[in-house]
C-alpha cells in the first residue's frame, strides 16, 4: 500500500466483515442479535491484525523477537539505544503546501525552486508545465481546504529513512549518448548546467518518496482531541485512535536495537499527520508486577483483576521516550543537520507464559497521547510526473561524491 493511500483514508489491515465472522448480517445482529461487553471478553486490547507489528518488523529482521526480557535487558536500562550513525535520519523541510511545495522559491524570488531546477535540467516546456501544474494542484497552494500542516512529511521521512543524506551542493547538466541519460558535472564550462543545494535536493527526494511502497501497523487517528470518547478507565474507544502499547516496545527495540533501523510514526494522536523518522529510544524504567499491580497502573479504581486481557500471564511496566528526527528549513550549502524531540510513554506490557509480548495498555497521559500508527519505507514511489526517483538518486549521489 502506498503512502499516499494512507494519508488519504484511515488504515484498517484487513478486517472480515461481521457477517463473515458471525454468519449473520449486520441487521441481523442489530435487530436480533444478544450484545456483548468487549471489555467483558478480556482480549479487546491483545494484538490483532491492525495491531501486531509482525510483519512490519519483519522487513528489516526475517525472525523478529517477541520476549520482552531479551529485548529490554538489565544493561539497556537508562541508556540510550541509537541507530548508527550511518544509519540516522536527517532533518528537512516537510515542504508546505501552502508555500507551493517544491515549487516554493525557498532561497529567493530569483533562484528556482527544486521542481524548476529538476524540469529545467530533464524535461521539455510541455513536460515542465504538466508536472508544475500537478504540483501546485495536488502538493501545493492549489489544494483544497489546504492548512498549515498540510505538506510532504511522509516523503521526507520515507527518503530520511532510505536514503543518506546530500552533502554538498552541485551544477550538473544532462548528457544523453547512445539513448542513455546521465549527468555530467560543470567544471568549465556552464551551458545547460543547472545548480542544486542539498535542500533543493531533499525536497526533490521528499517528492520521490510521497507515495513510496510502505509497510505498516495501525490506523490514522483523523479524529480531534476534544472529540475523544473514554471508557471507564480513561482509554479512547474510538479504536482508529487507540493502538496497542505492546506495538511501541516491540516495534522500537525490533528495529533500533535487533536492526539498527530507523521506522517511521506519527508523532501525533489527532485530526493531523505528523510523519517523522524515530532513530533512538532510553527506557528509564522496566520492572516486573503483578497482576494486580499492572491493574492498578492502568486504572486506580479498577477492582476487576486485569480484565483488559485475560490471555496475559505476566507484566512489565515501562517508561519509554522515543526520540525522532524533525522538521528543519533546507539547507543551502551543507548537509541538513538533524534536529530531534521525542516524547515518553508510560504502559503495561502484557506476556504469554513464555515471555512474548501480547500486547500492552497505555497508562497516565499516555492513555491519549501515543502513537497512532507506525510504518517503513520499501521502496520509493513518486505521483508527480516526470518526477522520476532513480533520476532523483543520481542527483543525490553526485552530491554525496
Amino acid at each position: 500500500m502506498t503512502l499516499s493511500r494512507l494519508l488519504s483514508v484511515g488504515f484498517v489491515a484487513s478486517l472480515l466483515p461481521l457477517a463473515a465472522m458471525s454468519g449473520c448480517s449486520n441487521e441481523e445482529l442489530l435487530e436480533d442479535g444478544e450484545l456483548y461487553d468487549v471489555e467483558a471478553v478480556g482480549k479487546a486490547d491483545s494484538f490483532n491484525s491492525s495491531t501486531n507489528p509482525m510483519e512490519l518488523i519483519k522487513l528489516v529482521n526475517a525472525m523478529p523477537t517477541f520476549k520482552a526480557d531479551e529485548l529490554a535487558p538489565a544493561t539497556d536500562i537508562g541508556k540510550t539505544i541509537a541507530v548508527p550513525t550511518d544509519n540516522k535520519p536527517f532533518s528537512s523541510d516537510y515542504w508546505p503546501m501552502i508555500k507551493n511545495g517544491i515549487l516554493n522559491r525557498w532561497m529567493g524570488a530569483s533562484i528556482p525552486s527544486p521542481a524548476e531546477k529538476y524540469g529545467t535540467l530533464f524535461l521539455d516546456a510541455t513536460q515542465q508545465k504538466t508536472m508544475y501544474d500537478f504540483i501546485q494542484k495536488n502538493h501545493g497552494k492549489d489544494v483544497p481546504g489546504v492548512q498549515s500542516w498540510f505538506g510532504i512529511c511522509q516523503g521526507w521521512t520515507g527518503s530520511a529513512i532510505a536514503e543518506k543524506s546530500p552533502q554538498k551542493p552541485i551544477t550538473v547538466r544532462k548528457y544523453v549518448r547512445d539513448g542513455k541519460t546521465y549527468l555530467q558535472r560543470c567544471t568549465t564550462s556552464t551551458t545547460n548546467c543547472v545548480s542544486f543545494s542539498p535542500g533543493d535536493l531533499t525536497g526533490l527526494m521528499a517528492e520521490a518518496y510521497a507515495a513510496a511502497d510502505a509497510r505498516f501497523i495501525g490506523y490514522r487517528c483523523d479524529t480531534a482531541t476534544v472529540n475523544f470518547k473514554y471508557d471507564r478507565s480513561g482509554r479512547i474507544t474510538q479504536p482508529n485512535c487507540r493502538s496497542n502499547a505492546g506495538t511501541l516496545f516491540l516495534t522500537a527495540t525490533n528495529f533500533i536495537k535487533k536492526a539498527g533501523r530507523s521506522f517511521a510514526v506519527n508523532a501525533v494522536n489527532n485530526d493531523e499527520v505528523w510523519n517523522q523518522p524515530a532513530y533512538q529510544y532510553a527506557i528509564s524504567q522496566y520492572k516486573t508486577v503483578t497482576k494486580t499491580e499492572a491493574t492498578k497502573a492502568v486504572d486506580p479504581a479498577e477492582t476487576r483483576d486485569y480484565p483488559w486481557n485475560t490471555a496475559a500471564v505476566g507484566f512489565r511496566r515501562v517508561t519509554m521516550k522515543l526520540d525522532w528526527a524533525v522538521e528543519t528549513n533546507p539547507t543551502a550549502n551543507t548537509a541538513p543537520p538533524l534536529l530531534s524531540a521525542g516524547k515518553t510513554y508510560d504502559f503495561i506490557l502484557e506476556l504469554d507464559a513464555t515471555g512474548a509480548v501480547i500486547g500492552g495498555e497505555w497508562i497516565g497521559t499516555s492513555k491519549t497521547e501515543h502513537i497512532p500508527f507506525f510504518w517503513a519505507p520499501v521502496a520509493p514511489g513518486a505521483e508527480v510526473p516526470y518526477l522520476l526517483p532513480d533520476y532523483v538518486r543520481a542527483l543525490l549521489n553526485v552530491s554525496r561524491m
